[in-house]
């Protein structure tokens, strides 16, 4: 008797035919029994039926009900299938399992171009919201790719591009927000993701169109299909692989604006969805096109519904956070579980630049400069009666106000260069720096937490140092994973980054005092640095380069590999936790005094390391010195550029460090 055995793909798709269904009604059966839960804590139902079908207009809970609760639910279950949708669209036109409309910057440059036309144009971008929104999210997904377009859109390129892109819109996005704070009352809400209704205006908004792009989704499903195949197998069958992707893509991004319009930027359901419906057996394009809108639909639905129940029973928070807490935990684990090529061309190859002959002298010029830089900002600046220059005899009306700052700028512009080239060489990835790997974001999530813990205590700093070092210490055991392959090593960190964020942002939505005034410490602003801050920042500067010479040697033999380090003597274990605490403790009190971003511990090293500073010594000196000069410049640059109000530091630098970090990425630097 013969038997028969079925072939892999057959198997998947039995498993498929159970599995995927079983996964999606479970979902919605979740959903819809704390939609009832919810619906049954408010009115009887009686008054449920009544609510939708004629809400009786006296009764306050039927008109809520009927113009409130429900549209958020339809709301929610839209908003998640077109960002499913646009999420499965990203992943198949690029080939890249990592593409959503948030990792590719789509979603940022959507919200930033909302946010721009409700400060300078707002009786326009209430008639035209959607096109600005496509205007946004275009020219970000055009930035994105022309970033990765030197790496041939390699995965692990494009999202880190996108990210980037991402980043960059936000620093922007809160130096705005720094100064338009009552033309922008109700976009704080809208800006992290809610979906709150009034009316249902907002449905009548996103389903026709929703409707109108899945039609041609469907009809274009074709050539999205060929894209899939190797570009020369697509080509032999007459496709046009570019005029197929810029069309693919131009369908994902309409449906991410329009998503971005109607609610704000949620993220991550669009790389949440498409995975778990592939991990679930959907194979074809068909198959994700289908199932992928549903779940996400069912996804958001059922994150939205919890996100209600804890507003009734722990904190308030907009459903864009939550979302954000859970897929970011996701695409790290989509990280470290995800086979990385060796000749992967998103990979970071340093040029090598020939050495300094003299590097002493250079770096006394750069001493040179910083003492200059100090001196302007001293002396330097704008008052009421416009710009000044004050001299030594009048320097006792400003020197309180200025010195404190500069000192503090100084000694945190160079803890944090000093920090960066300690990561670079622990790494040996020339793109490493506090603020890329996530280290400066999880110093700032611990001080928040001894803030919301330990109100009155002065423990910010050892919870600085604590958050710090577990971060770099988690990118190093998930780094080995990887080999510590830049482009990878670089996704994690700016992955925690993005989940470190999503929980500050969560604490600070409860709207306590304390919290609120730590928005104007992250953004990195030294206004409030006193005396002793600048006395303890100069204290822990000094105490980072008596340090140097002790761990020399170790910084030049470590970029060597493992197997050299060993042959010298070197007990990497020992090794590698003494530089993790000292870089860790270094990121943490320069976090302190200008907060989580400002991409100085990228800069400096490199402009160090491109200068031909290759010895250790010499390059973290000059390091030393091109940070505190870079963060004094941007200090003082933020005190005076739109005087009376004053742009952080951190943030400033971060506008310029972004697309420096871009750029030399891009070259291969």
């Amino acid at each position: 008797m013969a038997t028969t055995v079925d072939s892999p793909a057959r198997t998947a798709d039995r498993v498929a035919a159970v599995y995927l269904p079983a996964m999606v009604l479970t979902t919605f059966v979740l959903a819809a029994g704390l939609t009832i839960c919810g619906a049954l804590a408010q009115l009887t139902p009686a008054e449920i039926w009544q609510s939708i079908v004629q809400p009786e207009a006296s009764d306050i809970r039927q008109v809520i009900f009927h113009f409130s609760y429900l549209p958020r639910i339809v709301m929610s279950v839209l908003v998640g299938a077109t960002l499913a949708l646009s999420g499965a669209v990203c992943q198949e036109t690029l080939r890249n399992p990592l593409a959503e409309p948030m990792t590719l910057g789509i979603s940022s440059g959507a919200s930033l171009a909302l946010l721009l036309a409700t400060i300078w144009l707002p009786r326009y971008s209430a008639v035209f919201g959607e096109w600005i929104s496509l205007a946004g999210a275009s020219a970000a997904l055009v930035l994105t790719l022309s970033i990765a377009a030197s790496r041939r859109f390699s995965q692990n390129a494009t999202i880190l591009a996108g990210l980037l892109v991402s980043m960059f819109a936000g620093a922007a996005s809160s130096i705005l927000t720094l100064f338009h704070q009552q033309a922008l009352a109700g976009y704080f809400i809208w800006g992290s993701g809610a979906l709150t209704q009034n009316d249902w205006s907002g449905v009548a908004f996103l389903a026709p169109r929703l409707l109108g792009i899945f039609i041609i989704l469907v009809l274009f499903r074709r050539p999205i299909e060929l894209l899939s195949l190797p570009d020369d197998s697509a080509r032999s069958l007459g496709l046009s692989v570019p005029l197929a992707r810029l069309v693919g893509m131009a369908i994902a991004c309409s449906l991410a604006a329009f998503a971005v319009s109607a609610v704000g930027p949620i993220g991550f359901v669009g790389l949440a969805a498409p995975a778990l419906v592939r991990l679930g057996g959907a194979r074809t394009l068909k198959e994700k096109l289908v199932w992928a809108p549903i779940f996400g639909a069912g996804l958001l639905w059922l994150t939205d519904q919890l996100v209600l129940q804890l507003s009734t029973t722990w904190l308030d928070m907009p459903t864009g956070n939550f979302t954000a807490l859970i897929g970011a935990p996701l695409m790290l684990f989509m990280l470290t579980h995800r086979r990385h090529p060796e000749n992967d061309p998103g990979s970071i190859r340093e040029a090598a630049a020939p050495p300094m002959a003299r590097p002493w002298l250079l770096i006394g010029l750069m001493a040179a400069a910083a003492a200059l830089a100090a001196f302007v900002a001293l002396h330097a600046g704008q008052s009421m009666r416009g710009w000044q220059w004050n001299s030594i005899s009048e320097m006792h009306a400003y020197w309180h106000l200025r010195a404190p700052r500069t000192t503090a700028a100084f000694s945190a512009g160079a803890l944090l260069a000093i920090s960066g080239c300690l990561m670079q060489r622990l790494t040996g990835n020339p793109m490493a720096s506090p603020e890329i790997l996530g280290v400066n974001a999880g110093a700032s999530l611990g001080i928040i937490l001894v803030v919301m813990f330990l109100p009155n205590t002065d423990a910010q700093f050892a919870g600085a140092i604590i958050g710090a070092i577990a971060t770099m210490a988690l990118m190093l055991i998930t780094g080995r994973k990887g080999s510590f392959a830049s482009d990878r090593l670089l996704l994690t960190g700016i992955s925690l980054t993005v989940v470190f964020g999503a929980i500050m942002n969560i604490l600070t939505s409860l709207g306590n005092p304390r919290f609120l005034t730590l928005l104007t410490w992250a953004a990195g602003s030294t206004y409030r640095v006193t005396e002793w801050d600048a006395f303890l920042s100069c204290v822990a500067l000094l105490a980072a380069v008596a340090a140097i010479p002790f761990y020399h040697r170790w910084l030049a033999i470590l970029p060597l590999g493992e197997t050299t380090a060993r042959a010298a003597g070197v007990n990497l274990p020992k090794t590698r936790a003494v530089v993790v605490v000292l870089a860790g403790s270094m990121a943490a009190a320069a976090t302190l005094i200008v907060g989580p971003l400002s991409f100085v511990g990228l800069m400096a090293p490199h402009i160090a390391r491109s200068s031909g500073f290759h010895r250790v010594g010499p390059q973290l000196i000059a390091s030393a010195f091109l940070g505190a000069t870079i963060m004094i410049v941007a200090d003082w640059l933020g005190r005076n550029l739109l005087f009376p109000f004053q742009v952080p530091a951190g943030l400033l630098a971060a506008g310029v460090g972004i697309p420096y970090f871009a750029f030399i990425w891009r070259s291969g630097r």
